[in-house]
């Protein structure tokens, strides 16, 4: 974590800053809303939800590298296994749990989704704030990178994207190839997901190591786990 941030977050918890939780996925998205709303707001706990369908292997070593994230950011995190019937319910029952008045999302586009948030925010008291939103995506993928922040490519749509970007870093040769591919600059539309693996809110890189991958129907996800 640098300096700025960590002294930044030490001065909220002596002043009369709003608490806030952010949604959290491990992705370049919910990171960088992190980082942005940590300047205004005093982010106690980072909140997943991981919606689980199965029991799978790779899910466990997610869990570890999201663990790790929290652990290097400095922030609680709490997670929660749900699948997609009880996603809601459980979403509902945990955020009802906390002590933040603000909600911290890094949705970018999307206005459904938003409202879905806005409802559910609203009827828990909370405040929904979204660092993100409406930015061009062109640009925000360029101020991530710009910030410091590292986010490895570890699932993609091999309908769009070509299956060499699995675990790449990115930066400008991968937007580059989705720009002239017509491609969603921030994979808003599932082209590709990623893991922030380093940056300004970290206090050492996380050593995320790909090992392999998996192929589930158009989509395929990188077997990663956390190295020495």
């Amino acid at each position: 974590m640098s300096h700025s941030i960590a002294e930044k977050r030490t001065t909220h918890e002596h002043d009369s800053v709003p608490t806030a939780f952010c949604s959290w996925t491990g992705g370049k998205d919910s990171c960088f809303a992190c980082y942005r709303a940590i300047q205004e707001y005093d982010v106690d706990v980072l909140v997943h939800m991981a919606v689980r369908d199965d029991t799978r292997p790779e899910f466990d070593a997610v869990d570890e590298i999201l663990s790790a994230q929290a652990q290097e950011v400095g922030i609680p995190l709490v997670q929660r296994r749900v699948t997609w019937n009880t996603y809601e319910e459980t979403y509902r029952e945990t955020l009802s749990t906390l002590d933040s008045d603000y909600g911290i999302f890094g949705n970018v586009e999307g206005k459904d989704q938003r409202g879905w948030v806005d409802n559910l925010c609203d009827d828990l008291d909370l405040t929904s704030v979204y660092p993100l939103w409406d930015e061009d995506p062109v640009e925000l993928y360029r101020n991530f990178i710009k910030c410091g922040f590292e986010a490895r490519i570890v699932k993609i749509d091999t309908e769009r994207v070509a299956d060499q970007w699995l675990g790449a870093s990115l930066d400008e040769e991968f937007l580059d190839y989705l720009l002239s591919h017509d491609l969603h600059p921030i994979g808003e539309f599932g082209e590709y997901h990623t893991l922030t693996v380093d940056g300004p809110l970290f206090e050492t890189r996380i050593p995320l190591h790909i090992t392999g991958c998996t192929t589930r129907d158009s989509t395929l996800i990188a077997d990663a786990e956390l190295g020495e």
